[in-house]
């Protein structure tokens, strides 16, 4: 047994954040809190379900980014899975994820 986050699992959400950020017109840092059931300890079994679960984790995030007011940073954005803050980015200009946390 591990923790899920301890997984190469964890990559799904980066590599997933900087592909999206990177398509955007503006750039964004984003700070990932995850909740409880995607920072669990998980057996072999439960690890394929724990990446479908962080897929459709940020497929919901990327839904609701498309409606989120960006005009007033920081933002943030629930999911039933982990918590989004979105903040400016002044130091490049292409977006990326700054920190996940279990």
């Amino acid at each position: 047994m591990k923790r899920f986050t301890e997984d190469k699992t964890l990559s799904i959400f980066t590599a997933f954040l900087r592909e999206f950020l990177a398509e955007l017109d503006r750039a964004f840092k984003v700070d990932v809190k995850l909740k409880d059931n995607l920072s669990a300890i998980t057996t072999g079994q439960e690890r394929g379900n724990m990446k479908e679960l962080a897929r459709e984790t940020l497929e919901n995030f990327k839904r609701k980014f498309s409606k989120t007011d960006l005009s007033s940073l920081p933002a943030k954005i629930e999911t039933e899975e982990a918590a989004f803050k979105i903040m400016k980015c002044t130091d490049r200009d292409v977006g990326y994820p700054r920190m996940i946390q279990p």
